[in-house]
């Protein structure tokens, strides 16, 4: 389960590498629990340009929207910074494992 904020690290273009391993190797918006996590991922993954966003109970429709719009219809989540791991998840199951702010 993620819980908000987190950050989601959208692909943009052409140019952001799908992960090494993780996620079958599919090229998908990356949910980080944490800006550490992201930002170890994002520094070993510089071949890409990323729409990088801080999501909230607020936020979490435009961001959702931004990604179908982009045409992904999935999340990698818990994806490891050597670009291994991660659970693919559809933008409605993504959605139904959001832990509701206390």
């Amino acid at each position: 389960m993620i819980r908000f904020p987190f950050w989601l690290a959208i692909p943009q273009g052409t140019q952001a590498a799908p992960p090494d391993t993780g996620c079958g190797g599919e090229r998908l918006p990356l949910a980080f629990q944490t800006a550490g996590k992201m930002g170890e991922y994002l520094a070993l993954h510089r071949n890409g340009n990323w729409d990088v966003r801080l999501v909230n109970r607020y936020s979490i429709t435009q961001s959702m929207e931004a990604a179908r719009q982009n045409g992904f219809d999935a999340v990698c989540l818990d994806i490891e910074a050597d670009g291994s791991g991660g659970r693919r998840l559809g933008i409605n199951d993504f959605l139904a494992t959001l832990e509701p702010e206390t």
